[in-house]
C-alpha cells in the first residue's frame, strides 16, 4: 500500500504538535507558496488586458497578441504548477 503525500494544512497541524516554532513556520511557509500564485495569477490578468489594449490598434497588434499570451501562460501557469525544491 503506497503512501499518500500530506497536505500542507495537514503538514502544519503536525508541525505545531511538535513546537509552536515549527507550527508557525509551517503556516508562514503554506501562506507565501499561497499569496505566490496570486501574484503571478494577477500579473498575467493585467498582462491580459493590456495585450487587448494593445491589440485595439492595428500597428501594435503582434505585441498585443504576445502580451496576451505571455499573460494566458502566466494564469495558467499560477492556477495548476506546483514548484517542488530541488534535491
Amino acid at each position: 500500500m503506497s503512501r499518500q503525500p500530506v497536505s500542507g494544512v495537514r503538514r502544519c497541524i503536525k508541525a505545531s504538535v511538535a513546537g509552536v516554532g515549527a507550527g508557525v513556520r509551517c503556516v508562514a511557509k503554506v501562506a507565501t507558496h499561497f499569496l505566490e500564485h496570486v501574484v503571478v495569477i494577477v500579473l498575467g490578468v493585467a498582462l491580459i488586458v493590456v495585450g487587448l489594449g494593445l491589440s485595439v490598434t492595428i500597428v501594435f497588434i503582434p505585441a498585443g497578441l504576445a502580451a496576451m499570451l505571455l499573460g494566458v501562460a502566466l494564469v495558467v501557469g499560477g492556477l495548476f504548477a506546483h514548484a517542488t525544491a530541488g534535491p
